[in-house]
């Protein structure tokens, strides 16, 4: 949440799962040295997350964004951030300048690698746009829900 007094001006929150590094299975928090002094439980008032559909509709294609050594984070996989700006890139800057942004949901998928191409979809709907990254291989990297 960030906040000024008692002034919200955005929530959120992060799900995720911990990857064990040398196995590449994922991992209990049990199993490494976690911080536990670190993490917290806040309700910050968000609704669950969204069920996207399994084999998502392809929609209106965007564009092809090409995985790059810059967008590597030190797992060697593209960093997270670098998919919300993927996805973001399927709308022009005059949609953004017309609709206010009021909620982005993303779901990560499958991880993306150097030289990999994403093909961008979207699919506008009645208050929103449902963005898709897919794979050449046709499986789905990415799945996100822009309400406006």
């Amino acid at each position: 949440m960030i906040s000024r007094g008692t002034q919200i001006y955005a929530r959120g929150r992060v799900e995720l799962c911990l990857l064990h590094l040398q196995t590449e299975r994922l991992g209990r928090i049990a199993d490494i040295d976690y911080p536990f002094e670190t993490a917290s439980e806040r309700q910050v008032g968000l609704p669950p997350f969204r069920k996207f559909d399994k084999t998502p509709a392809r929609g209106q294609y965007c564009y092809t964004y090409t995985v790059r050594y810059t967008d590597l984070d030190k797992s060697m996989h593209m960093n997270n951030l670098l998919y919300v700006h993927m996805l973001l890139n399927a709308l022009p800057s005059s949609f953004y300048q017309a609709h206010f942004i009021r909620a982005l949901e993303i779901h990560y998928l499958k991880q993306c690698y150097e030289g990999e191409n994403i093909r961008i979809y979207k699919t506008e709907l009645n208050g929103g746009v449902l963005l898709l990254g897919e794979k050449a291989d046709g499986q789905a990297a990415v799945q996100g829900m822009l309400e406006f």
